[in-house]
């Protein structure tokens, strides 16, 4: 399994570093703009107080009374909230043409993130529902191999719209996948859901988790924007 993120430019002088800085902050925080952007806050009124709202639906129109009005947010702008989502989706629909195309598969996906099956040297995992068969007969999936994961990310990268001075890639293996020497290692990983995960690495006799991610309380966040993680 790898992770990718957006990395660092150390080549730059300390205000384009800033810049950089601020911008790589500004696209980490796409998913919360887009909260920003479709926030509405809800108010209620009493029986006495009930209020009358004009509905639209296509060609159609009525006057309906209600209790509960939704007021948009001071920054309340729909067809932002859209792009931005829209942009994340297209992004992870690419990248699963890009490792189904190679025969591949993934552990999980969700908003901004990907986990692909991948190792060194790839080939079949043992797992129910597979599509592929171990010799066996065991249902299995197959692991790209690290070096096709780096084609993807290569592949990726060039849509990447930003100044190549200010954010190199868009995709970049993350720290994770690294252990304390640099050495890329292999990572497993077990997820119930998009949002309850953890990835792992593991020897004879011991395991260690590198990223434990639910919902609402997640311990680690190995990365700042758009991720897609194998």
């Amino acid at each position: 399994m790898e992770t990718w993120q957006i990395g660092d430019r150390i080549d730059m002088n300390p205000g384009a570093m800033s810049r950089a800085r601020e911008i790589e902050k500004a696209m980490g925080m796409a998913n919360a703009l887009y909260g920003i952007f479709a926030e509405l806050n809800k108010y209620e009124y009493g029986k006495n107080d009930a209020k009358q709202l004009e509905v639209f639906s296509g060609e159609h129109n009525h006057v309906e009374t209600t209790v509960v009005v939704e007021h948009p947010g001071r920054f309340q702008f729909s067809p932002a909230a859209a792009l931005i989502t829209a942009g994340g989706r297209l992004m992870l629909a690419v990248l699963e043409r890009l490792i189904t195309e190679r025969g591949g598969t993934y552990l999980l996906t969700d908003t901004d993130s990907m986990l692909f099956v991948a190792s060194r040297k790839g080939g079949l995992i043992p797992s129910a529902g597979g599509q592929h068969k171990m010799r066996d007969g065991t249902p299995a999936v197959k692991a790209i191999t690290w070096k096709q994961v780096d084609e993807i990310c290569t592949t990726l990268n060039r849509l990447n719209p930003y100044d190549p001075r200010v954010v190199a890639d868009i995709l970049k293996v993350e720290d994770c996948n690294f252990d304390r020497r640099g050495n890329q290692h292999q990572l497993y990983g077990l997820a119930v859901s998009a949002k309850r995960y953890v990835v792992y690495t593991r020897s004879d006799d011991d395991i260690e988790i590198i990223k434990p991610s639910e919902h609402g309380t997640c311990t680690t966040r190995c990365c700042r924007a758009f991720r897609a993680c194998c």
